[in-house]
Parts: structure tokens; sequence; C-alpha cells
């Protein structure tokens, strides 16, 4: 247990230092966390452009297009007391600790053997993968897409198929879509879960609850056009 405990904290210091090191401040990142600064000087989610033509004209007003705002809103409450820059380190650690407390209890409702999860932390905490492979945004959605599959897991293993906790998947289905766009895929991957397995087991249960948590993740998209 004690060697099992080592190699996780040790995995997850590696992943701290991974994302303070190889910060991926690229266009995608660079670009929300300047909206988010402007968010933070009451400026609104725009950018600023220069204009080919006259490179002395600047444009301040220009929306973000192509990028989703949660990543530049969830870098608001930290950026209090550090900077933007500071503050999207400490979310992408964030990230990474969501994602690795996601798989410990994943594997533990799974009854994972301790040998597999030594190897599985092992992998995580000393390959690149997957988080060279994600940029922050990226990482975000993956990270919220294993805390979906626990929630999954647990849901089927105790039977609580409530409305709460439709409401609760149903809200967990959304939030990938809250940072990127093409993680539009992702909100129907757990109702379709559902379904699947209410048509193999024949469960009537199993496919209300399907409807019911697919209700609230419609809501949640209609909510965030409008």
């Amino acid at each position: 247990k004690i060697f099992f405990y080592a190699v996780i904290i040790l995995g997850f210091i590696s992943k701290i230092s991974h994302e303070v090191t190889f910060n991926d401040f690229y266009t995608d990142k660079a670009c929300q966390v300047y909206v988010a600064d402007n968010l933070y000087n009451g400026d609104g989610a725009v950018m600023s452009t220069v204009n080919p033509n006259n490179l002395s004209e600047v444009d301040n007003t220009n929306p973000l297009v192509g990028y989703k705002l949660g990543y530049s809103y969830a870098l608001q409450p930290m950026m209090y007391f550090m900077s933007s820059v500071n503050a999207s380190i400490l979310l992408d650690i964030v990230a990474v600790f969501i994602f690795y407390l996601s798989i410990y209890y994943i594997c533990k409702l799974l009854n994972v053997s301790l040998k597999a999860q030594i190897l599985l932390f092992i992998f995580y905490g000393f390959t690149m993968t997957p988080f060279f492979h994600t940029q922050s945004c990226d990482l975000f959605v993956t990270s919220i897409s294993t805390v979906l599959l626990l929630v999954i897991i647990y849901t089927i293993q105790k039977s609580k198929y409530t409305i709460l906790q439709a409401l609760i998947i149903g809200f967990i289905s959304f939030l990938p879509l809250f940072f990127k766009y093409s993680a539009l895929p992702l909100i129907a991957s757990s109702s379709f879960t559902f379904l699947i397995i209410s048509i193999f087991i024949k469960d009537k249960k199993i496919f209300y609850f399907s409807i019911f948590f697919t209700m609230f993740v419609v809501f949640f998209f209609l909510l965030e056009l409008f």
C-alpha cells in the first residue's frame, strides 16, 4: 500500500513539474488567457487585432471567435490572487488532480487489483501520455470525462436512477462543451451508454433514466446558447 501511494504521489508531482515546465502557451491558450485578462478588467470577451493594411491601427473590440469561454471564465476566481499566467498553470494542475482522483476511484469501484493499479499509475506518472498531447482545454475535457465515467459506473453499480442523479450526469455531460466546441460529440456519449445498457439488459428503469438526463443535457445546452 505504501509503495502504491508513493507511486501516485511521485507521479502526480512529476505531472505538476510537466505542467509548469512545459506550459503550453501556444495560440489556443494564449488567446483564452488574454481574453481572461480582458474579462477580469471589465472589458468583456474581446481581443485586440492589428489591421494588416495599417499596422499602427489596433482594434480592441473584436470578440473571441473559434474558442469557448469556459477556460477564460474558470481562471477568474484565481486571478484575484495571482496573475492570469500563474492562474492558468494552477488550473492545469487542478485538472491533473481531478484526473488522478477520478482514475483512483474508478479502479476502486471496479475492484482493479493493486498490481494493475500500480502499473497504471506508473504509466500515467512517468510517461508523457496523455498529458503531453493535451492542451489546457483538452486536459480539462479529459478530466471531466473521467469524472463522468466515474459517476456512470457508480450509478450503475448502486442502481441509483434518481432525478437528482440524472441532473448530475446531465450537467457533467454538458461541461466539456463549456470548454471546447469539438467536445460536442461527448455530450451524447453518456446518453448512448445508458440507452445501450437498457436495451441489452431490457431494463425500462435505465431507459427512462437515460431519457431524463438527456433532457437535462439538452436543457443545459440550450441555456448556454441563449
